[in-house]
């Protein structure tokens, strides 16, 4: 992947803005005359709203606000700002986040991970510039003999239930360097309090909830319990930092952010222990 790496250090010489309006609007069926055949083609608009709830420009701003502030969190908080490290995408889906990471990070050392085999088939077939592999829904290690500086998680951790969340961080552990970084995103209680009643979720639910996360400092509810259908330890959570930092004993929080244009995407930022 090195002559890759060549052609995307040129482009770190731009700002992350043009960097981003690259590789979120380049045209497929634009003849470019082979100077940008290197950057990933985009997912088709129904596939960014099934995914996320969003597509075009709002998706690209929402991602870049995300990886902006993870990485600004980041360089403040001991990462390395250096295109050497090694970074992690935890859930990567089809590349949302990786298109953006070569701006920061040497396309060698970009991994992405997902149990959904569309997901890694996507990266693949739209040139998503990282090794990417599938993990189970609950692994017990990861496909990579790699120690990481950072791994992130994107709205993952608010749909794992609290076993499968434990269980995640125990893998970031084992995978982590001494001097690495963790960046998830978490829901805060409010969450539920602006989740409409009706449809999936009925009033007496959506005060259970409530009550659970006062009680517990985290609540959930399964797809299988909400309509949508699917697995009984995924589905919808929030989590407090309180039972963060009780529970995840391996951990420190170092630190909590959260952008303007997601707010219930609560970034928390942990170093191992």
């Amino acid at each position: 992947m090195q002559n890759l790496e060549n052609k995307y250090d040129l482009l770190r010489k731009q700002s992350l803005k043009g960097f981003r309006k690259l590789v979120y609007k380049i045209d497929p069926n634009r003849d470019y005359a082979g100077k940008f055949d290197f950057i990933p083609t985009m997912v088709s608009k129904e596939r960014q709203l099934k995914w996320t709830g969003w597509f075009g420009p709002k998706l690209a701003k929402n991602t870049h606000d995300f990886v902006s502030l993870m990485m600004m969190q980041g360089y403040r908080n001991g990462l390395k700002p250096s295109t050497d490290i090694k970074v992690l995408d935890y859930g990567c889906g089809w590349g949302r986040m990786l298109r953006l990471m070569p701006y920061f990070v040497n396309v060698n050392n970009i991994y992405g991970v997902d149990p959904t085999p569309k997901s890694i088939e996507l990266c693949q077939d739209y040139n998503v510039p990282a090794h990417t592999a599938q993990i189970p829904h609950v692994p017990s290690a990861l496909p990579f003999d790699e120690k990481f500086d950072l791994i992130y998680a994107y709205s993952v951790f608010t749909h794992m239930n609290d076993e499968v969340a434990a269980n995640a961080m125990k893998i970031f552990r084992q995978y982590i360097k001494e001097d690495g970084l963790v960046c998830v995103t978490i829901r805060p209680r409010n969450y539920w309090e602006g989740r409409p009643s009706g449809g999936n979720i009925s009033p007496q639910k959506k005060l259970e909830l409530l009550g659970n996360h006062d009680e517990n400092g985290y609540a959930f509810i399964s797809y299988a319990e909400n309509r949508h259908g699917g697995p009984t330890n995924w589905g919808d959570s929030s989590f407090s930092l309180e039972y963060i930092e009780k529970n995840w004993k391996d951990w420190k929080v170092i630190t909590v952010d959260v952008t303007d244009s997601v707010p219930l995407q609560r970034l928390v930022f942990l170093k191992p222990v």
